[in-house]
């Protein structure tokens, strides 16, 4: 038995001060995450992804005029695997040749 009673009165309170802290924590992490996930959101500027667009065969002439040969911009339709849609890529000459080059020091290396 407590001798006190305003002991016993405040121990009731520290119990149900800590019954209450568990659902108050749980909505602040809730809203933490609900505030996280829309600063993302807003920082992904899908607006942005849209407007791209490749350059016209006219802008890759007068581009390719002014550079170097391995700087030159070439772009082709290229079926990806897995579907029948063809998208336009573009890359530069010297990206290409790098890519040849060490695809054949591969296929080479393996066959040998």
């Amino acid at each position: 038995m407590l001798k006190n009673p305003i002991q016993a009165w405040s121990n009731i309170k520290l119990i149900q001060n800590s019954e209450e802290a568990a659902p108050r924590a749980r909505m602040a992490a809730r809203w933490g995450m609900i505030c996280s996930a829309l600063v993302l959101l807003q920082a992904c500027n899908f607006s942005e992804r849209e407007s791209f667009s490749w350059p016209t065969d006219a802008e890759l002439e007068q581009y390719n005029a002014t550079v170097d040969p391995e700087d030159r911009i070439i772009c082709a339709e290229e079926t990806p695997v897995g579907t029948r849609i063809p998208q336009r890529t573009c890359r530069r000459a010297g990206n290409i040749e790098d890519t040849a080059d060490l695809t054949q020091r591969e296929f080479n290396r393996i066959i040998r």
